[in-house]
């Protein structure tokens, strides 16, 4: 598992291998190289990697499963679209005492819910409050979250907490998106341009939480709530799924993790 020295020294490191890019472990070093152009691109000691992400498709060595194990290094082999293919990270199986608290965690708790739901809505209020725009259906829709966010820390039923979460996203969508004739969120069924777009970004973003998920040693089948309750049932992700929720904005906008943890891309 991760210390909070690992999180504040070490950097995830995300790198492009979809084109003419290979890896190579020499010296104790992790080499990015140019196949097509012969030459090392960056080189990258392990001592400062929290966790590997590669995209594209790549030769694994033992050497570097090697490397990887030896510096508690994950490593994450992701297609184009985000989603993992190969996942190896022998600290974050171990930990066995996050996973005890998941498993243990009661499913009428909704601390955890309230947590999710009301970042998801600061974070729409956030997106709303970029637009710089004043207009009326801005400002109500605005109106609406913030009060909505006071009855979310009343609600005690988790059914009461879903329908507030489903209040607000639906006052966000019709406010955010306005300007592009927005009808109605309709998942998959590609409907519109602006619904096929966020289907994509949803897809990539759930991907991507999944590796996040594993990476910290959580059970991604393990949800928590009545809904969820029955995803986990179905072999769905149910993990990812809750995380997924107050993240939802990297699909709309670009969101900036470097508050939260140093990634690196190449």
């Amino acid at each position: 598992m991760f210390t909070h020295k690992d999180i504040a020294y070490r950097s995830i490191f995300v790198i492009n291998c979809i084109e003419n890019k290979a890896l190579r472990v020499m010296s104790g070093q992790l080499l990015l190289e140019d196949t097509k152009e012969k030459k090392t691109l960056t080189k990258l000691p392990f001592q400062k990697i929290l966790a590997l992400f590669v995209i594209g498709h790549i030769t694994i060595t033992t050497a570097l499963i090697d490397k990887c194990t030896k510096y508690g290094v994950p490593l994450v082999v992701m297609k184009p679209n985000f989603r993992p293919v190969f996942f190896f990270s022998s600290t974050a199986e171990a930990n066995f005492l996050l996973r005890k608290k998941q498993y243990e965690y009661e499913k009428d708790n909704l601390l955890i819910p309230k947590v999710l739901v009301e970042n998801k809505i600061r974070n729409q209020i956030r997106l709303l409050e970029k637009t710089r725009l004043k207009n009326p259906v801005i400002q109500n829709a605005k109106s609406l979250c913030c009060n909505l966010l006071t009855m979310l820390s009343d609600a005690s039923a988790y059914d009461s907490v879903m329908g507030i979460e489903g209040k607000a996203s639906t006052a966000f969508f019709h406010a955010y998106f306005e300007p592009f004739s927005w009808k109605r969120r309709s998942p998959r069924t590609k409907i519109d341009p602006l619904n096929t777009t966020l289907d994509i970004g949803y897809t990539i973003l759930f991907n991507y939480i999944e590796a996040f998920v594993r990476l910290f040693g959580f059970d991604p089948y393990r949800g928590q709530g009545k809904r969820i309750k029955k995803l986990s049932t179905r072999y769905t992700n149910s993990c990812r799924i809750k995380f997924c929720q107050f993240l939802r904005k990297i699909a709309k906008t670009v969101f900036d993790y470097q508050d939260i943890i140093r990634i690196k891309y190449f």
